[in-house]
């Protein structure tokens, strides 16, 4: 029996289906894009819209905080 009642607000339906679908961040893919960015079957410039390394991190998070960008990509260079 669902914990949702059924009412005529239109709210009510979607705070119901919100709790009944969390709309969080799907990531059971990630690791298999990784995989194939890492190898070049994809292009992750077609995703991401900013570059910085690991030294300026916070870059790439400001400039989605003021909406210059949508993903940030970080490359890490290998360990020596």
């Amino acid at each position: 029996m669902s914990s949702c009642r059924s009412t005529p607000s239109s709210s009510a339906t979607w705070a119901c289906a919100a709790a009944s679908h969390p709309s969080g961040p799907r990531r059971w893919y990630i690791p298999g894009l990784l995989d194939d960015v890492l190898a070049g079957r994809i292009n992750p410039g077609r995703v991401f819209d900013f570059e910085t390394d690991l030294e300026h991190v916070v870059d790439g998070y400001r400039a989605m905080d003021e909406r210059r960008a949508v993903k940030s990509l970080v490359r890490v260079a290998p360990a020596r």
